[in-house]
């Protein structure tokens, strides 16, 4: 509903199938063939995400940077946020959104809200961050250890401000646990994501 209705996004049906299933399940898994839309489904999941839920941390993962970076430079930046939605775009436009490319890091801050997504290779030397959501990029790539011992070990609740009132505060029910989104293209089944 949010992307349709208040980022003006134009979707096929299938598509607001996914990005249900993205935002009511703790782990998300698709394995789809070439063309089927799923890096950028992903990329929208988490600008939506980063839009609706302060504090956001999100962090994606892929066998290389270069491999995310295509994710957030293709998919975020030149069309979501410059050609697909106005809301988006005017955002980028006012500085709200930003981008931000060097050697070490791939990351975009948004300013109203202080969520953000960065991407982080899937090495031994990422650990240190922390996510709410984790994006696992052409997951079959990715080494199952590395996953586990480095990744999955960033996952920690979004700290809501609502939490600090004393009325929520203690209440488990509204504790957040961290997402994981797992995106492949077909393969074997012998291989570890089956």
């Amino acid at each position: 509903l949010y992307a349709a209705h208040r980022l003006k996004i134009k979707l096929h049906p299938f598509q607001h199938i996914m990005l249900y299933l993205i935002g009511v399940s703790q782990v998300f898994f698709a394995i789809c063939s070439r063309g089927l839309s799923k890096s950028f489904i992903v990329a929208l999941a988490a600008i939506i995400k980063a839009c609706l839920y302060p504090y956001s941390e999100i962090v994606i993962t892929a066998t290389t940077i270069k491999q995310a970076e295509k994710m957030v430079r293709n998919k975020m930046e030149r069309e979501l946020c410059k050609k697909l939605s106005p809301v988006l775009k005017y955002f980028y436009d006012t500085g709200q959104i930003k981008f931000s490319y060097n050697k070490e890091e791939v990351r975009v801050d948004f300013l109203f809200n202080d969520s953000w997504i960065i991407v982080a290779p899937a090495v031994d030397s990422a650990r240190g961050e922390r996510a709410t959501l984790l994006i696992y990029e052409e997951c079959r790539l990715l080494k199952k250890g590395i996953i586990d011992s480095v990744f999955e070990k960033m996952a920690h609740p979004r700290q809501a401000m609502f939490m600090n009132d004393p009325k929520y505060s203690g209440d488990e029910r509204w504790m957040e646990e961290c997402q994981s989104v797992y995106i492949t293209s077909a393969r074997f089944k012998s291989e570890w994501f089956w």
